[in-house]
Protein backbone atom coordinates (compact mmCIF):
# COMPACT_ATOMS: atom_id res chain seq x y z
CA UNK A 1 0.00 0.00 0.00
CA UNK A 2 2.74 2.41 0.91
CA UNK A 3 4.43 1.84 -2.45
CA UNK A 4 1.24 2.63 -4.34
CA UNK A 5 0.70 5.79 -2.31
CA UNK A 6 4.28 6.87 -2.94
CA UNK A 7 3.94 6.28 -6.69
CA UNK A 8 0.70 8.26 -6.68
CA UNK A 9 2.19 11.09 -4.61
CA UNK A 10 5.26 11.33 -6.84
CA UNK A 11 3.05 11.60 -9.91
CA UNK A 12 4.75 8.75 -11.73
CA UNK A 13 1.35 7.62 -13.01
CA UNK A 14 -1.86 9.47 -13.59
CA UNK A 15 -3.94 9.49 -10.43
CA UNK A 16 -6.85 7.71 -12.08
CA UNK A 17 -4.67 4.78 -13.16
CA UNK A 18 -3.68 3.92 -9.62
CA UNK A 19 -7.03 4.45 -7.95
CA UNK A 20 -8.33 0.99 -8.91
CA UNK A 21 -5.13 -0.66 -7.65
CA UNK A 22 -5.30 1.26 -4.38
CA UNK A 23 -8.97 0.31 -3.99
CA UNK A 24 -8.21 -3.37 -4.62
CA UNK A 25 -5.27 -3.22 -2.22
CA UNK A 26 -7.53 -1.81 0.51
CA UNK A 27 -10.06 -4.57 -0.09
CA UNK A 28 -7.36 -7.24 0.16
CA UNK A 29 -6.02 -5.75 3.39
CA UNK A 30 -9.54 -5.81 4.83
CA UNK A 31 -9.94 -9.48 3.87
CA UNK A 32 -6.57 -10.41 5.41
CA UNK A 33 -7.34 -8.56 8.65
CA UNK A 34 -10.76 -10.20 8.93
CA UNK A 35 -9.21 -13.62 8.29
CA UNK A 36 -6.54 -13.06 10.93
CA UNK A 37 -9.16 -11.97 13.47
CA UNK A 38 -11.27 -15.04 12.71
CA UNK A 39 -8.29 -17.38 12.95
CA UNK A 40 -7.15 -16.00 16.30
CA UNK A 41 -10.62 -15.88 17.86
CA UNK A 42 -11.95 -19.27 16.70
CA UNK A 43 -10.63 -22.07 18.96
CA UNK A 44 -11.50 -24.77 16.43
CA UNK A 45 -9.09 -23.15 13.97
CA UNK A 46 -6.43 -22.05 16.45
CA UNK A 47 -5.23 -25.05 18.50
CA UNK A 48 -3.35 -22.81 20.94
CA UNK A 49 -6.67 -21.39 22.12
CA UNK A 50 -8.55 -24.66 22.02
CA UNK A 51 -10.33 -25.75 25.17
CA UNK A 52 -9.98 -29.40 24.21
CA UNK A 53 -7.46 -31.44 26.14
CA UNK A 54 -5.08 -33.53 24.08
Amino acid sequence: MLCLKLIEHRGWFAQGKLSELIKENNELVSIFVASAKTATSNPSINPRKSHLKS
